[in-house]
């Protein structure tokens, strides 16, 4: 089904997948890679929350270098209006690719519910495809695919993503499990309320301490670069810091 350059840029990619560190840094150049074996024209790679909304997002624009905002845009419709069809990926225990104007379970076909009308609507596209990445039997990550005119994704299309899923989901999990080890406890959470950090500087202090960087910080929490220097100067003012290293060490010599 592809040719001897198509396999030779899926190896690259999968190769890309392995050697990322970060995750956001990870699902932003699978989605700019893949453009060279899928036709899209928008895509977003998201994580998942304990609600299945959509969270953490990347996005690759072949229009412009302009956000969509599209896991937000299809959370608010999703709150409004539900949807069978995406609930049933979700649920479904194994990763799952969902594609066409109509969506196939295991030969039931499902019509195009009002939530997806309106949802692909307030987007200006027309296709969807949708990679939903299981590991473990939980649900970690979505990738979806749009394209604003014909023709359809096609079976192709469907096939790399089946190739791919696994090396996401691997990934994925590993990145996963890697930050939770890197989680705040209490006697640290406790810590930082006692030095009067506010909400939003302790999100920034969990991500330094988990060695996310600032770039990923920043676009993570939707603030600018300018906006998160200034968070991080309080941070360093208050704990009495001057770099990343020296908050790190603070806060690992706080017994858990």
């Amino acid at each position: 089904m592809l040719s001897s350059n198509e396999w030779e840029v899926m190896n690259k990619i999968i190769l890309k997948i392995y050697s990322e560190e970060h995750s956001r840094s990870m699902r932003q150049s699978f989605l700019e890679n893949l453009r060279a074996l899928i036709d899209f024209d928008i895509a977003e790679f998201s994580l998942l929350d304990e609600q299945a909304r959509l969270c953490d997002s990347v996005e690759v624009n072949m229009f412009s270098d302009e956000k969509i905002h599209i896991a937000e845009t299809y959370n608010k419709y999703k709150e409004v209006y539900g949807s069978e069809i995406t609930d049933y990926i979700f649920r479904y225990p194994e990763s799952f690719i969902a594609c066409g104007r109509t969506t196939l379970f295991r030969g039931d076909t499902f019509k195009r519910t009002k939530f997806q009308t309106l949802f692909l609507r307030s987007i200006n596209m027309k296709y969807c495809c949708t990679l939903t990445v299981r590991a473990n039997g939980d649900l970690i990550g979505e990738v979806s695919l749009y394209c604003s005119m014909d023709p359809d994704f096609s079976e192709k299309d469907i096939y790399i993503l089946s190739q791919l899923k696994d090396h996401l989901a691997v990934k994925l999990s590993q990145l996963r499990d890697r930050n939770a080890s890197r989680k705040l406890s209490k006697a640290q959470l406790d810590f930082l309320l006692e030095k009067n950090l506010t909400e939003r500087e302790t999100q920034i202090i969990e991500l330094i301490f988990a060695d996310v960087s600032n770039h990923e910080i920043a676009a993570s929490l939707y603030i600018s670069g300018n906006t998160l220097k200034k968070h991080v100067s309080n941070i360093y003012k208050k704990l009495n810091v001057s770099s990343r290293n020296q908050l790190r060490y603070v806060l690992s010599e706080i017994s858990i």
